[in-house]
């Protein structure tokens, strides 16, 4: 066979070739990313990080992503953005966003309790001694100055008494009071726990104050619900397993804990494992996730602490959903 004959045999070969490439569509498509926003770094995160760590997310079908952001106004500002599908956050943020118009609603309620405990430097020993202290929140408008401000109404003192200072993350504010950057801050049970074991003093308990608080909420775009809706689905089943694997099995905490919590004392995460009731577990997982009851009418707060009447004159459906 002379060459002339040979390149035009494959010349004609790659032709074809390239006609089926063209012709056969591309059947394989990538599953969208799932990215959730977790709001802090404590032991109220436990059922978040279980659905990820224990890979019920992905047993549930679910390709599912988790990223850190401070506070429930930056979490709905990134949710109603289109960055990510859902943020576990207070339901103070949410709510604010629905009365505004924005697209959320929130879809269920992890923790009902305000699960804060007042930490100041250990010489200040009563709260009188606050007047014109540094208190550290992680933002504005969220359930750390919502906790702190309770608390100073409680106690007589004035907002104006005092300097409201947006200083991050409970762990940041932690290691803040540690180096004397802050006079005083609400921290969650197990870092408050650490921090009394540094000298620091417990002022108050805040659930004691606040019996009923939605302190973690589930939020997600109303819009998304009826369009991803099976995605929406397999996201609920993996927090609800998540949520019955750390209220029934203390070696699953502890390990998640040992995990997550870096930089702390080992007995950080031993201690941490009492703060969310393990004696309350559900008797199923079909119990373990449900959506919220709407606030107490008669709860008030504003952003930057201006007052203003909790979803006044709103239909509960408008904020939740079951």
């Amino acid at each position: 066979m002379r060459m002339s004959d040979r390149s035009g045999i494959l010349i004609v070969a790659v032709a074809l070739i390239g006609l089926g490439y063209f012709a056969c569509p591309l059947r394989v498509v990538a599953q969208p990313r799932f990215i959730h926003a977790y709001s802090g770094t404590s032991s109220a995160q436990l059922a978040i990080w279980a659905a990820k760590d224990l890979g019920l997310f992905a047993k549930y079908g679910l390709d599912a992503d988790l990223v850190f952001i401070s506070g429930s106004a930056r979490a709905m500002q990134a949710l109603l953005g289109g960055s990510i599908q859902a943020a576990d956050s207070d339901g103070i943020g949410p709510i604010n966003a629905i009365l505004r118009g924005g697209d959320a609603v929130i879809v269920a309620g992890l923790i009902n309790k305000s699960l804060f405990k007042f930490v100041a430097q250990k010489e200040i020993t009563t709260p009188t001694q606050l007047r014109n202290k540094r208190i550290g929140v992680a933002n504005f408008g969220g359930s750390n100055e919502f906790a702190v401000l309770l608390a100073l109404k409680e106690w007589n003192i004035p907002k104006e008494a005092v300097t409201l200072v947006s200083a991050g993350g409970s762990a940041v504010r932690l290691a803040a009071l540690e180096k004397k950057g802050l006079d005083a801050t609400v921290l969650p049970y197990d870092h408050a726990l650490v921090a009394s074991r540094m000298g620091m003093k417990v002022l108050a308990d805040i659930p004691e104050l606040v019996p009923a608080f939605p302190d973690k909420v589930i939020t997600m775009r109303r819009s998304s619900l009826e369009r991803e809706r099976d995605s929406v689905k397999k996201y609920l089943q993996a927090l609800t397993e998540g949520t019955y694997s750390v209220n029934t099995n203390r070696e699953i905490s502890a390990g998640i804990l040992r995990k997550r919590s870096l930089g702390f004392p080992t007995g950080r995460w031993r201690a941490s494992l009492g703060t969310l009731g393990g004696s309350r577990a559900p008797k199923r997982p079909a119990e373990a996730t449900r959506s919220p009851q709407p606030p107490q009418s008669g709860r008030t707060f504003g952003h930057h602490g201006h007052r203003q009447q909790w979803g006044a004159g709103a239909e509960p459906a408008r904020i939740y959903t079951a």
